[in-house]
């Protein structure tokens, strides 16, 4: 066989092999890499506590039986710690609030009904046909990347029924990242209650609605006896549900419902009124059913992707 001809196959076959590789090789690694939820979850209950060694130290959870609405549910029973500042050290450089000393260690309770990272999969998958996005497997994993990404920013995936979560004054609306909060949760959503609002520091950030210091353990008890009652007194919830963020005031515009689930306080602005109860009930339920039927999908991932709450 004439030697050139014989080497001109032998690089086409291995032109050819080549090719075939490039078509196969990447389809193989998107598959090992098509669920971003797997990064979303290794997140969760990382907060770290930093004492004196500076030693971070991640929160333990235990599993327990839900009751009432959650009855015949296993939950996340989750202890954490976080580093930060009390309000109540705020200080000012010039007309500037600033959060001076040394940070203290807040623990945080709460229960947790948390989905797996194929049941968040499925529910973003479902999500992104009905918003046809999902024409070709490139498009919709763009699509279910920007669902990861606003699930990470939200709340890693993490669903509190109820219990104290320790946020960040910065991360609440404040402007004092070092500062910290003990925000109540139930359903998924934030809330005021009567007793939250007792344990506040009068503070410019928290007012009367939450702690802007660390709990002790009896009054981490407290609280989360009171949040596990079917109605908490006082209880005010807020705007955004967890896990995504979508808003009560965005539901109410993508339902094209009368905005029954606000108080009337007299706010023009539907995202700065009360919200009534019914919003935790909406919240929770939308999460139950998902969780009970993943191939439905999430309705608030759903709304996510829809025009009122873009």
């Amino acid at each position: 066989m004439d030697r050139t001809f014989e080497n001109a196959a032998y690089l086409s076959a291995r032109a050819m092999l080549a090719i075939l590789a490039a078509m196969i090789l990447p389809s193989v690694g998107h598959a090992q890499d098509a669920n971003p939820f797997v990064e979303v979850i290794a997140k969760q209950y990382m907060v770290p506590r930093s004492d004196k060694a500076k030693e971070p130290r991640k929160g333990s959870c235990r599993t327990i039986k839900g009751s009432g609405e959650y009855k015949d549910r296993e939950l996340q029973d989750c202890v954490y710690y976080m580093h930060a500042l009390p309000l109540r050290r705020i200080g000012y450089d010039g007309p500037n609030q600033v959060a001076k000393g040394e940070p203290e260690v807040w623990m945080g309770r709460v229960l947790m009904l948390n989905a797996d990272a194929a049941t968040l999969l499925t529910w973003a998958k479902v999500a992104c046909k009905k918003a046809k996005r999902a024409s070709s497997s490139e498009v919709e994993m763009r699509c279910i990347d920007e669902i990861a990404a606003a699930v990470k920013e939200n709340s890693n995936a993490q669903f509190p029924v109820a219990g104290i979560v320790i946020e960040r004054d910065s991360d609440a609306g404040g402007k004092l990242k070092d500062a910290g909060l003990s925000t109540f949760f139930k359903d998924g959503v934030t809330i005021a209650t009567d007793l939250s609002r007792r344990l506040a520091d009068v503070s410019p950030r928290s007012g009367e609605n939450y702690p802007g210091r660390p709990l002790t353990d009896a009054e981490l008890e407290d609280a989360l006896s009171d949040l596990k009652s079917d109605n908490p007194a006082g209880m005010v919830p807020k705007q955004h549900a967890r896990i995504i963020g979508v808003s009560a005031s965005c539901y109410q515009r993508a339902k094209n419902l009368k905005p029954a689930i606000w108080f009337d306080d007299g706010k023009k602005d539907p995202e700065k009124r009360n919200i009534a109860p019914e919003w935790l009930n909406i919240t929770r339920k939308a999460y139950l059913n998902a969780l009970d039927n993943p191939q439905g999908g999430y309705e608030m991932f759903d709304l996510f992707l829809s025009g009122p709450c873009k």
